[in-house]
């Protein structure tokens, strides 16, 4: 099957995919070519590339409710979270449709990463649900002068052997990327421990 890969310039894999054959920078038209959307958007600009692209598609839902997204659209075959970067270079994968797994994993050699697969995407899968609120929290305690920023990586590297503080794996993810996941998460549970740090938001705008 013929395949073509696009990625937007705020994912963390944008460089190493730039690289690779079939990459493209916008979505082709009147494609039936398996897409590998590693686009890292808000909900609605999902929705416009999964209502205009017919083709079947490998997604990146990690910012995303990926549950309702992949049960409305069918030829959505498979999801990834990607967005965050994993310091074991292993990310889930949810599979709908077990044809493009060798598609899939093909794609993830080439990127030196390795696939997990979980039984559902659920909103923004487990890990890029989790590591969010701890980013979040770090944000908060800048926000209420708790400590300095290098304080808080640093007890967080030291006290519970994180490989990174939650300040510095934000910047590497996005800080924009990890507010994009937290209102989605708010927004679709209005749970308040999902509500994103204002000063958190103030440094993405």
């Amino acid at each position: 099957m013929n395949r073509v890969i696009y990625a937007t310039e705020n994912h963390p894999l944008y460089l190493s995919l730039s690289k690779l054959e079939g990459f493209t920078k916008e979505v082709p038209r009147n494609s039936e070519a398996l897409l590998f959307d590693f686009s890292a958007s808000h909900t609605e600009a999902k929705l416009e590339l999964f209502s205009s692209y017919k083709g079947p598609i490998i997604t990146d839902l990690s910012l995303n409710n990926g549950d309702q997204l992949i049960n409305d659209f069918p030829h959505v075959k498979a999801a990834i979270a990607t967005v965050f970067p994993s310091p074991k270079k292993t990310y889930e994968v949810y599979l709908k449709d077990s044809s493009v797994l060798e598609d899939l994993e093909s794609l993830f050699y080439k990127l030196e990463i390795k696939a997990l697969q979980v039984s559902t995407p659920g909103i923004g899968f487990i890990f890029p649900r989790t590591l969010v609120q701890i980013i979040n929290e770090a944000w908060f305690a800048l926000e209420d002068e708790l400590a300095t920023d290098k304080a808080i990586d640093t007890a967080m590297l030291f006290g519970v052997n994180y490989p990174l503080g939650p300040l510095a794996w934000g910047r590497e993810a996005g800080l924009s990327n990890a507010v994009l996941l937290l209102e989605e998460l708010y927004t679709s549970t209005q749970k308040e421990r999902y509500r994103p740090c204002q000063k958190l938001k103030e440094v993405t705008q």
